[in-house]
């Protein structure tokens, strides 16, 4: 049968156990000795104001309670000897649960803390560009990854994200030849001066009979346009134009390089232009892979200004990507951004 010993090995050992757990304001034997009524009055009222505040004590409590009144309804005197120890063991493993569960817990506050309150997700960046672009909204996120473009090539999709990142466009090196010498402004002096070539210059076209334009000479009855390859020999020329304008009949070649001059035809003679020391009106006509690859990536942004700009940028047609950008431009005139890629765009001192 259960004697006095037995109750007493096992109250130590649960004693041992909270002990292992301590930190609380009230020990062991406080809590031993609430459970079992003989808490001073002074301390119970303190006692039972814990006991309300924190839920730790509560649980403490009550598995004292239980263990105690488990001891009361035991019947050692039916178990016998292997009863007493089940007992025992049992009491034993529901102290050591409880309590190795609360050592290895967070603070009481703490514990409180994260059982009322989830803690919130961290708020996500504000995206580091915005801009409305036609119908829709694109966003570029700080992570450089871009939100509302349809879908596009990787490597063009980083192209676009890029050029709002860095404030860059990605313009051919062929741009630099094809533009002639810095510092020479074409129109600059008088009225005759400025008749000169308008398009296409310093660019690349996409179009096999691009269309020429110049501005008027003030005193010309008619002009002339001659087209002449890299090699300077004449592949094409106008008849006598009365606009200032003009398309051929015949396509250009894909890849090829071409220069152009316009005369225009005055009561005191033919005045071509440009004329050193003003520049060659350089331009080429893009391949048949570039021109395959600018309508892919026009096609895939699917009305996008942003990928237009971009696209008509890395394929050099200078022209094509203001026109876009000047449009992306209306719809978002405070964007930085957007002035940056402007400058890329300017033509050229």
């Amino acid at each position: 049968m259960t004697t006095p010993e037995d109750r007493t090995r096992l109250e130590k050992g649960l004693r041992a156990f909270l002990q292992a757990s301590d930190g609380e304001a009230w020990n062991e034997e406080q809590v031993g000795a609430y459970v079992d009524g003989q808490l001073p009055a002074e301390d119970r009222a303190a006692f039972e104001l814990s006991l309300a505040e924190d839920p730790q004590l509560r649980l403490e409590v009550a598995d004292l309670q239980a263990l105690r009144k488990e001891m009361r309804l035991g019947r050692p005197e039916r178990r016998g000897l292997g009863g007493m120890r089940a007992a025992l063991a049992a009491a034993a493993a529901l102290a050591l649960a409880v309590f190795g569960w609360r050592a290895l817990s967070p603070a009481p506050d703490t514990v409180h803390v994260a059982s009322s309150t989830a803690q919130p997700s961290p708020p996500e960046a504000a995206p580091r560009v915005t801009l409305e672009d036609g119908a829709g909204q694109v966003l570029l996120a700080h992570d450089g990854t871009l939100r509302g473009l349809p879908k596009l090539a990787p490597e063009f999709e980083a192209a676009v994200a890029g050029a709002l990142r860095e404030g860059q466009l990605s313009l051919p090196a062929e741009l630099g030849h094809l533009r002639g010498r810095a510092g020479v402004l074409m129109g600059a002096g008088g009225a005759e001066s400025r008749f000169a070539p308008e398009a296409p210059v310093g660019t690349q076209v996409s179009d096999l009979r691009p269309r020429f334009n110049w501005n008027p000479h003030p005193q010309a009855r008619a002009y002339v346009v001659t087209v002449l390859d890299a090699q300077l020999d004449p592949v094409a020329e106008s008849p006598e134009l009365r606009g200032t304008s003009w398309t051929p009949d015949r396509p250009l070649r894909h890849g090829r390089e071409y220069i152009w001059q316009v005369a225009a035809l005055t009561p005191g003679g033919r005045v071509t232009t440009p004329a050193p020391p003003l520049p060659e009106a350089r331009f080429r006509v893009l391949s048949e892979r570039e021109a395959a690859v600018l309508k892919e990536r026009l096609a895939a942004g699917n009305g996008s200004h942003l990928a237009a700009t971009v696209a008509y940028a890395e394929a050099g047609l200078v022209a094509e990507a203001r026109k876009e950008l000047a449009a992306l431009r209306a719809q978002n005139p405070e964007s930085v951004a957007l002035r940056q890629l402007e400058t890329r765009l300017l033509p050229p001192r």
